[in-house]
């Protein structure tokens, strides 16, 4: 598939739907919605909402990986999930905002994103899975929307937080989840 990008294929035939190709995006259609699975693109500044029309449901498994142009971020309202490793290893993120539907931030999604110094939380997240935020520059005040339920393993590990807001809806904290602050 790989060799087929290289040499301008729009559309690529895949065993989970027809991989599509739109400027730096390459996604999957799926209920008339965009499920972006990677970005070939050197935005620094990126607002995620829409792709070719569609309303971005979904960013899966390493979309944005290893992406080093990328220093600001929005995710757009449509975005419900990030998947595992979506934004991982982004070093040059410093900032980023959730769109009000995202509901859950996959396992390592924003892992060893060295420079993200700032989150803006929307108020339906439900889970925070394992290491999200590990290795990244969070620190001070911790202000975790009331709608967290669940915060996985690690998840924000070796950071310095000197005050952290806990939900009163927060059912489970994974293992070593505040590790080191």
């Amino acid at each position: 598939t790989a060799e087929n990008w290289q040499h301008g294929c729009k559309n690529v035939e895949m065993g989970c739907g027809k991989l599509i190709r739109w400027e730096d995006f390459a996604y999957r259609k799926q209920d008339d919605k965009a499920i972006i699975v990677g970005y070939f693109g050197n935005e620094t500044n990126l607002t995620i909402d829409r792709v070719n029309g569609l309303c971005v449901k979904e960013i899966t498994a390493g979309a944005f990986a290893n992406d080093t142009a990328l220093t600001q971020l929005t995710i757009g309202d449509s975005v419900e999930r990030i998947g595992l490793y979506a934004f991982m290893e982004c070093e040059n993120l410093q900032s980023m905002i959730l769109g009000k539907n995202v509901l859950s931030l996959g396992d390592y999604s924003f892992n060893n994103c060295k420079s993200l110094s700032s989150v803006s939380f929307n108020d339906t997240l439900i889970a925070i899975e394992d290491e999200v935020f590990s290795g990244t520059a969070l620190s001070g005040e911790l202000m975790l929307p009331d709608s967290v339920e669940h915060i996985g393993d690690n998840a924000f590990n070796a950071l310095k937080f000197n005050q952290i807001h806990f939900p009163d809806k927060l059912k489970s904290i994974g293992e070593g989840a505040f590790a080191g602050n």
